[in-house]
Order: structure tokens, then C-alpha cells, then sequence
């Protein structure tokens, strides 16, 4: 009987129907961010999903969404337990885990968020950053930009890998247990 309702399961599933029809399953990761988040209506949005979705049209690929945080993907990527990954910028290193495209998806500028009510930090004084606790995505290129930032403008800061998801990374900022977060900007 178990068996009878696993096997009736499998045939049921989205997975398996794509599968059936000949089409690819891709394992997509999904994770919270401008260009990747839920509209009102609980859809899936943004300009990543967007994209993905037209490469769908072409290559009939059927996907299957992995939501975890974007250094937690990243990882799953690396280890090949996921497919298909948005916003990983191009390092050399990566090239033997990652195929990348031949056209990238976009530009990227950054920046350093901070709390609103901040008056410390000033944008034309890099000093103003010295002694503070700054965020970033674990194993992100933006962690690379951020040192090079520091190491250029002699600031002492101290750079926080983040494993969390963008808006409690925010939130962190907000409560006071990091000065800002360094992002990409819209």
C-alpha cells in the first residue's frame, strides 16, 4: 500500500510529469532580494525570475526552486546540488564549479546601507567607517570589493560574513548589531 501511494505520488509530481514529456528539470535557487521576491499575490517576481524564464522558452527547461539564503546557494551551486543560480558575479576561482554565460545578465553597482538615524557615518569621509562592523554575503565578490574599499581609503573595519537572508541582514542594521550592509544597489 505505501508503495502503491509513493509511486502514485511520483507520478503526480511536477517533476515527473516534466520529466515525462521529455523535458529537463532544472533546480533553480531562489532566494530573497530585489530582483527575486513574491509580489502581493504570493507569485514569483523580479528580474531574475523574469530572465530565468525566458531562457525556459527557448530551451523548454522545466524548474523546480531551492529557497535558502544566496551564500547558502551559492554553495549548493558550487556542489552542484542546484543548477541554476542568479547574481553570481564572475570570479576566476569559480570557473570550475560554475559554467557562465557567454552574455552577463546585467550591471551591478554597490553600496554600504545604513541605518537612517546614523549620523556617524558620512559618504564623503571613508574614515567615518573605521572601527565599524559592516555586513556582507559570505564567499560574495562584493566581500572581495569591500577589503579592497577598506584597504584603499586605509579604513579599519571590521568586515562580518552573513549567512542570512537580505531582509535579516537588514534588520541586523536596524537593531544596532551591524553600522551597515554592504550590497548591491538597484
Amino acid at each position: 500500500m505505501l508503495l502503491l501511494l509513493v509511486l502514485l505520488l511520483a507520478a503526480v509530481s511536477p517533476a515527473a510529469k516534466a520529466q515525462d514529456a521529455g523535458r529537463k528539470v532544472v533546480r533553480v535557487g531562489w532566494f530573497d532580494s530585489s530582483f527575486c521576491y513574491w509580489d502581493d499575490f504570493g507569485r514569483r517576481c523580479g528580474i531574475a525570475y523574469e530572465y530565468q524564464h525566458r531562457i525556459a522558452a527557448y530551451t523548454g527547461w522545466t524548474y523546480e526552486y531551492v529557497e535558502d539564503s544566496w551564500p547558502n546557494l551559492l554553495k549548493m551551486l558550487m556542489d552542484g546540488k542546484i543548477d541554476l543560480l542568479s547574481d553570481v558575479s564572475y570570479k576566476p576561482d569559480r570557473e570550475e564549479f560554475i559554467a557562465y554565460p557567454d552574455l552577463p545578465m546585467g550591471t551591478e553597482s554597490y553600496y554600504i546601507f545604513i541605518a537612517s538615524e546614523n549620523r556617524e557615518i558620512t559618504a564623503d569621509n571613508p574614515a567615518s567607517f573605521s572601527g565599524k562592523r559592516i555586513g556582507v554575503n559570505q564567499g560574495s565578490i562584493q566581500e572581495g570589493y569591500l577589503k579592497d574599499w577598506a584597504d584603499k581609503y586605509g579604513v579599519s573595519l571590521e568586515i562580518v560574513p552573513l549567512l542570512t537572508e537580505e531582509d535579516n541582514s537588514m534588520d541586523m542594521v536596524i537593531k544596532g548589531r551591524l553600522v551597515g550592509l554592504f550590497l548591491r544597489g538597484e
